[in-house]
This record gives structure tokens, C-alpha cells and sequence, in this order.
């Protein structure tokens, strides 16, 4: 008599093992397609489809051979599948990035020759459980009933310890190939002899992830609550210069020799600032990544306040362990989401500067609507600016999304000005700069001074922008808009 209590041990873990794979999932992803929706929308899609066929495959097999160690077998080649999937990823993943396809069809790619072998597999689980447990057609609902809800309670338990332990303890690689291990025990758990079979070729696998999960690499990966990062280094304009990438976007840069000095050109054009209100005293920043800004405000404007408003407390950490950041007496950091600090401020700004939309691969949707960018004019002060940083194409890449942000902001502010801060665009997209003004007063270009003519002569006419709309909170399918 085979013990329901082994049955129900194995439901359990691999329940909980599958959700686990599935959420670590969006991180092997991230660093090269992003972490948007799109690709949730992929991973999910294409797990549950296999999963799918592997219910119905597997009840099959089931029926034919209801016995232990193919149920152990089954796990030893789910196990094996993860850890290969684990040593190829990264291969496989730069090579599906160099297509000219959508991201969309990047990301349905990806996951299928990722997780559709593991998620299949794992799926036969269920229907040989209930073979295996069934002690009669008169308890067969019974038996099926206890063994999915084993199973799901395995499965929730799986995504409480990714979300709320696992992610934040542990690598995306080191997590894989423990799920292996449990998956390799479970099977010894059912019928060692199978496992031994199978011991040799599981054990150079497992030697194989674990070596390329410590062995010394050319960048440092972290996982935190909210991102995949990559931290390297390299040479910019003939500099040594170290970079942080964010689920697949270079988001921010420094230069080793001068950590204060500005890498990129786009983020100059914060200092419009000066330009549009003259009188300002103080300002906000939504989104600090590296903190490349916020170091050359306090540089250059000591006695001018400076919040900051970052979502994930680590990047504030890394920011200030591998980019000299060091916040000075007047400047403070908010680690909150935006709308959450938007909602619940009192504080009134001369200035806003919003550098949260800065990835071509994915963008936090609910920071682009109507609703948004109302309450950014409301912790605004009458005469203040607001300058944000747009990612894409007017004419290529994205436009229908670049397009429908900047209607979306003219809904709100009386004034908007464009320019294009590099001034060409590089692999189809760059980055355009937009200040919008709460005030109707006239704003006089001419007699600017140098150093803001070297800005002002980027400002561009945008044109009409047919293919935009605004977005809401409601209806903001931003991320659908930049996979295009």
C-alpha cells in the first residue's frame, strides 16, 4: 500500500517548487527583455499552456504505468531540466535579443525554450498523485479534491517564500539549482534506485551551476524586492567608467576618475531648472537609480533642498556602496513608490524632476497617466517646472507611446516644451526632455546665457501627434506601446 502521506509530501513540494520557478522566472528574463507585463503575460501564458498538455499527458501515462518510480522519474528529469535550463540561459537569452522581432515575440520565444520543458514535466505530478491515491471510484472526487488542494497550498506557501524570502536572500541562480536539489531529494524520497541511475549526469549539472554561481565574473548581480541589477564596468568615451543596469536598461553611469561629474548628456537638462524658475528653493526627484543627478545637485546647488523619491531602498544602498553617493544635510530620501508619496505629501516644489520612465523595455504604467501627473501639478508651486526624461521615438520605436505621454501631459499643464537631449537618436530611439509649466506666463528665450543655449537649442516642434492618446489610470496600456 503506497502512503498517502508520501503522495501528499510530493504534491506539496512540487506545488510549491513550480510557483517558486515560475516567479524567479521574470527575473532570468529581466535582465535582457525587462520586467514589464509583457513579459509576466509571456511567462504565465506559456507555463500554464504546457502545464496544460502535461496534465493531459500525463493522465495518460499515469493510467498506463501507475507506479512510484515513474513518479520519481518524472521529478529527476523535471530537476535535470532546470538545471540545464539554468546553464544555458544566458546564451540563450542574448541570442533571442539579437532578433528583429518584437518583444512581445521575443518574450513568448524565450519562455517557451525556458520553462516549457520544466513546467510540463512538473504537471504530471498531479494526475499520478491521484492514480496513485485512488482507493476506489466511490472517493475519487475526494482523493482529486485533497490532492490539488495539497498542491495549491504548496503552491501559495511557494509564493509568500519567493516574494517575501527567497528573492531577497538569494541569487537567481543559486534559488534554480536548489529547486533541483528539492526535486532530486523528493525523487529519492519515492525511489532512490531511480535517482541513482540518473546521480552521475544530475551531479555534473548541479557542479556546473554551482561553479558559475560563485565563480568570479566581471559583474556583480543583485536581486532585490523590486529589480534585477547588474553592476560592471567599462570604457565610456575612452574612460573607465562603471554602470548600473536595471532588468535590462543601462539606467545610470558614472566615471571612476570624477564620481560627480555628469556621464550622460540627458540629465544636464535638469538644470533648466534655473532657466524656467528662477526663484526655485527647492526640489523633488522621482527615481534614483544610480543617483548620478542628486550627487551633482548637491555639487552644485549645496543650499537648495533636494527629495528624493526611490521606490527600492537597496538601490539607495548600491548607490551609495559602488557610486560615491553620500546625501548632505539637505537632502532627503523618500523609499516609497511615487503615487504613494504623491497622495501623501504636504510638501509644496519649486521643482519636479521625474526620471522614472527611462527604460525602453518597461515602464511602471500606473506613473504616466492624466491621474499622475494631476498630482504632480498639486505639490507644485504656481511659478514651478516640472522636467521629465522620455524614452523612445516620435517617429520609430515607441512612438505611440512618446506620442500619448506628452498628450497626456498637455491635459494637464498650461506650457510644454520638447527637446531632444541627444540630439539623434541611437538604435531607434533617445531621449527627449519635457518641461511642462503650471504658469501661463510668457517665457522669453533670447538673453539666456551660454550655458542654457547649449539646452535651448535642442528644443523641438513635436508636430501633431495623431497616433496618441491620453492615458488614465484606467486605460494606460504603456508597456504594450514600447514592445511594438
Amino acid at each position: 500500500m503506497i502512503s498517502k502521506f508520501i503522495i501528499y509530501l510530493t504534491v506539496f513540494i512540487s506545488g510549491f517548487v513550480l510557483m517558486v520557478f515560475e516567479i524567479v522566472g521574470s527575473r532570468v528574463l529581466a535582465p535582457y527583455l525587462g520586467s514589464s507585463s509583457v513579459v509576466w503575460t509571456s511567462i504565465i501564458g506559456v507555463i500554464l499552456g504546457f502545464m496544460s498538455l502535461g496534465y493531459w499527458i500525463g493522465g495518460k501515462l499515469a493510467d498506463k504505468h501507475p507506479k512510484l518510480n515513474r513518479l520519481a522519474l518524472i521529478l529527476v528529469f523535471a530537476a535535470i531540466s532546470i538545471l540545464a535550463i539554468n546553464l544555458g540561459k544566458d546564451f540563450i537569452l542574448y541570442t533571442v535579443t539579437k532578433f528583429s522581432i518584437s518583444l512581445i515575440a521575443k518574450s513568448l520565444l524565450s519562455s517557451v525554450i525556458l520553462f516549457s520543458i520544466p513546467s510540463f514535466l512538473m504537471a504530471f505530478i498531479t494526475p499520478f498523485a491521484i492514480r496513485l491515491s485512488m482507493d476506489g471510484v466511490k472517493s475519487s472526487g475526494e482523493t482529486a479534491g485533497t490532492i490539488y488542494a495539497v498542491s495549491t497550498i504548496g503552491s501559495i506557501l511557494g509564493t509568500f517564500f519567493s516574494g517575501f524570502i527567497f528573492i531577497a536572500f538569494f541569487g537567481t541562480n543559486q534559488i534554480l539549482w536548489m529547486l533541483s536539489i528539492v526535486l532530486f531529494l523528493l525523487a529519492a524520497n519515492l525511489a532512490f534506485p531511480v535517482v541513482k541511475k540518473h546521480l552521475f549526469l544530475g551531479l555534473i549539472l548541479l557542479f556546473g551551476n554551482i561553479y558559475f554561481s560563485v565563480k568570479s565574473q566581471n559583474y556583480i548581480d543583485f536581486d532585490t524586492d523590486y529589480s534585477r541589477i547588474f553592476i560592471t564596468e567599462n570604457k565610456y568615451n575612452e574612460r573607465d567608467a562603471r554602470f548600473i543596469a536595471i532588468d535590462g536598461y543601462i539606467n545610470s553611469g558614472m566615471y571612476l576618475d570624477k564620481p560627480n561629474e555628469l556621464i550622460y548628456k540627458y540629465t544636464e537638462f535638469y538644470d533648466l531648472v534655473g532657466f524656467f524658475s528662477v526663484h526655485w528653493k527647492n526640489a523633488v526627484m522621482f527615481g534614483g537609480a544610480g543617483y548620478s543627478y542628486p550627487k551633482h545637485f548637491q555639487n552644485k546647488y549645496p543650499n537648495k533642498q533636494l527629495d528624493i523619491v526611490e521606490i527600492d531602498p537597496s538601490l539607495t544602498a548600491i548607490a551609495k556602496e559602488y557610486f560615491h553617493f553620500e546625501p548632505n544635510p539637505s537632502t532627503r530620501i523618500f523609499h516609497q513608490d511615487a503615487r504613494y508619496f504623491l497622495s501623501n505629501t504636504t510638501n509644496k516644489y519649486d521643482a519636479v524632476m521625474y526620471d522614472v520612465l527611462t527604460s525602453n523595455l518597461t515602464v511602471p504604467f500606473h506613473l504616466t497617466t492624466q491621474e499622475t501627473f494631476k498630482s504632480i501639478s498639486n505639490i507644485m508651486t504656481t511659478d514651478g517646472v516640472l522636467i521629465m526624461n522620455l524614452v523612445g521615438n516620435l517617429n520609430g520605436k515607441g512612438a505611440k507611446f512618446i506620442q500619448s505621454e506628452i498628450k497626456t501631459i498637455q491635459q494637464v499643464f498650461s506650457k510644454i516644451f520638447i527637446f531632444n537631449a541627444l540630439g539623434k537618436d541611437y538604435k531607434g530611439i533617445t531621449n527627449y526632455i519635457i518641461v511642462a509649466l503650471k504658469t501661463n506666463k510668457p517665457i522669453t528665450f533670447p538673453n539666456s546665457g551660454y550655458y542654457y543655449e547649449n539646452f535651448l537649442n535642442t528644443l523641438i516642434n513635436p508636430g501633431v501627434l495623431n497616433d496618441g492618446f491620453v492615458f488614465t489610470d484606467d486605460y494606460a496600456p504603456a508597456n504594450y506601446l514600447i514592445s511594438k
